[in-house]
């Protein structure tokens, strides 16, 4: 029998009185690439730290090519070319990309450090995977998606043969991710070895030879990619049948091919789309073609039973947004993307629009019935809404930006002019490539970045240079991207971090705060929110990062707002959690909300919004309505061809 590249073996480890691991197991052969699943929480990544050494088990075996490595550190895992590329960045923000690429294996001239070498040996690596970073930039400069990138050079830099691969993908594009399994497949076959924790189950079936489930810390199946389907996957996972439907489903990888899709799902499909056809006055749903509505999930528990969310084929995610009937606070009105504040646009939008906040006095232009579907309508590069011979809405907007620039050290203009009305009642999903202005625009907003031009007005306020207490008395909820740097303290509890930004209300006489009501605030949010461990005494630091992500999202959506910056609001969670959040982000339309989408997840986008538009080097290359936009459409602006052939002309 051939000897295992990994071999872990009835491993345990807690952390305090949390169970992590309980006697798991995993196996992984040589030259295999081999997919670690489960819910947040299941335990899946501190098994793979015990394996590179950053984690001591309590209990079981960690054998390494048949060798007993039980115990040892990351420096001997790495010496043995074992790689990990974390979900969270471990990274130095000072140094510049190559320095920490080499951090460790520092190429030298003598006895100094040879930064020129470096740095060509890094933009080599770069070139040759695909990976493109700026590596002499310092990485406290990079996007989110960038410094992804820069953990996973950092591995291959070192030439690993066992490579692990935590949620590698939560950051990057559709070609980023096919330009990663091409570097993977050629690892495994040249004899690597590669371990791959992900949510994504499209990844699982695309990528990966095996399969290990994990749920509640333990091993609970092992399966061969080529005799499984997603939904058998999602089974196993959460322990109870998943109805894959919509668009979850999609953002999954699973349709109806593999069984995930039956009689009933179709039923369920057919009343969104009745749902839809009553919101914007077509036979599609809102998520567009092809995209019924939001996963339920069959509440025939197997198993381990875990508390089922609201929003788990109840609640929200069944009733609430509207399955088989109304939504809650009713259906808001028909959208289409010619609308003012964002629509449909052409050169020579009425000057009227531009300067300051709508004023609900545009213009009415009826559209011409026609049976044949307009073509895909595009606004200017500015982002200017309003075009003649466009539907335009009679109320004001909730969120007004006009010619917002934002600088960095490195880019002048990066966000460029960015011009965009988001309307109560509806989702604007934002596209592209990470790193064209993306987090730029959030952080403008959300006032963590300073204005280098142009107006942001909440409603009627203008916000422009307000505080960010300020912005959030106001109503404005922020998701960030980053949620261990923007949207958590990680040594603060769960209780207190969801309280950050509240906590005067939570304060007593004299100013002291009600630890009493702030306890009960959190049990509340910890069951609507399925919170794991339900403990809100538990450090934040302590719980898995889809679980973090629930805090965070506990704590915005949980508070009165008007508008909500969606910003990667489903990064790194599983199946439940997915479903879950996609069910809040669709109430909150329903419940009259402004929501603004950014995603690197194109699938979600486009299930999601009402209105779809694509960021290029700073500047909002399209704004389309979502019945005029798909993958292939949108694929041009994303990659610049577009931009680039406007440009010439």
């Amino acid at each position: 029998m051939t000897t295992p590249a990994i071999s872990l073996t009835s491993i345990d480890k807690r952390f305090g009185a949390v169970p992590a691991n309980r006697g798991a197991d995993l196996t992984v052969a040589v030259g295999e690439i081999h997919a670690l699943v489960g819910e947040n929480g299941a335990g899946k990544s501190t098994l793979m730290r015990i394996l590179a050494g950053v984690t001591t088990p309590d209990a079981g075996t960690v054998a390494v090519d048949g060798r007993d490595v039980t115990g040892w550190s990351a420096a001997d895992a790495i010496t043995a070319g074992v790689g990990m590329v974390h979900q969270h960045f471990m990274l130095v923000p000072p140094l510049s990309v190559a320095e920490n690429v080499v951090l460790g294996l520092e190429p030298r001239r003598g006895f100094l450090f040879a930064r020129d070498v470096a740095s060509r040996e890094v933009a080599a690596l770069c070139e040759r995977t695909g990976l493109r970073v700026p590596v002499d930039a310092p990485v406290a400069s990079l996007s989110v998606g960038e410094a992804q990138r820069v953990e996973i050079l950092k591995v291959l830099y070192r030439g690993a043969r066992i490579l692990v691969l935590d949620e590698p993908t939560a950051v990057l594009s559709p070609p980023e991710v096919d330009e990663l399994w091409a570097v993977l497949r050629s690892l495994r076959d040249e004899g690597g070895t590669v371990v791959l924790i992900t949510h994504k189950l499209d990844e699982v079936m695309a990528i990966s030879d095996r399969i290990t489930v994990m749920r509640a810390g333990r091993t609970v199946e092992r399966l061969d990619t080529a005799r499984t389907t997603p939904a058998a996957i999602a089974r196993a996972m959460v322990g109870r049948d998943v109805a894959l439907a919509g668009d979850v489903a999609q953002a999954l990888g699973a349709s109806g091919a593999d069984g995930g899709w039956d009689a009933g799902m179709a039923a369920q499909a057919d009343a969104v789309a009745g749902e839809g056809e009553a919101r914007t006055g077509s036979a599609e749903p809102a998520g567009g073609a092809g995209v019924p509505g939001t996963l339920v999930g069959q509440e025939t528990l197997s198993g381990e039973e875990r508390p089922v969310a609201r929003g788990e084929g109840d609640g929200v995610g069944a009733r609430e947004v509207g399955l088989g009937g109304s939504r809650a606070g009713g259906s808001a009105p028909g959208r289409r993307a010619a609308e003012a504040g964002g629509g449909a646009a052409l050169p020579g939008d009425p000057a009227s629009v531009r300067g300051g906040p709508p004023t609900g006095n545009l213009p009415h232009h009826p559209q011409s019935p026609s049976t044949t579907p307009p073509p895909p309508r595009a606004i200017p590069r500015d982002g200017a809404p309003g075009a003649p011979g466009s539907l335009a809405r009679t109320t004001s907007a909730a969120l007004h930006l006009r010619e917002v620039t934002v600088a960095t050290p490195r880019n002048p203009r990066a966000l460029d002019r960015f011009s965009l009305d988001l309307r109560a009642g509806e989702i604007v999903g934002i596209a592209g490539v990470e790193g064209n202005g993306q987090t730029e625009l959030v952080e403008a907003i959300a006032g963590l970045a300073p204005l280098a031009g142009g107006s942001i007005h909440l409603g009627e306020l203008d916000i422009s240079a307000a505080a960010v207490r300020v912005r959030s008395e106001a109503g404005l909820s922020h998701i960030p991207e980053d949620r261990q740097h923007r949207g958590l303290i990680l040594d603060y509890s769960i209780a207190d971090n969801l309280i950050l930004g509240e906590h005067r209300r939570f304060a007593g006489r004299g100013g002291a705060l009600d630890r009493a009501r702030i306890l009960a605030h959190a049990r509340e949010r910890i069951a609507e929110f399925d919170i794991r461990p339900a403990d809100p005494l538990a450090a934040a630091r302590t719980l898995s990062g889809g679980n973090q992500q629930k805090i965070v999202i506990a704590r915005e959506m949980g508070r009165d707002f008007s508008v909500l910056l969606a910003s990667q609001p489903t990064r790194g969670v599983d199946v439940g959690a997915i479903e879950f959040i996609h069910g809040q982000l669709r109430a909150a339309r329903a419940a009259g909300k402004a929501v603004l989408l950014v995603s690197a997840d194109l699938t979600e986008v486009l299930a999601l919004s009402d209105r779809v538009g694509v960021l290029y080097g700073g500047r909002l290359a399209c704004l389309l309505d979502r019945a005029d936009a798909s993958a292939e459409v949108l694929g041009p602006y994303m990659m610049g061809v577009d931009a680039q052939r406007e440009d010439a002309a």
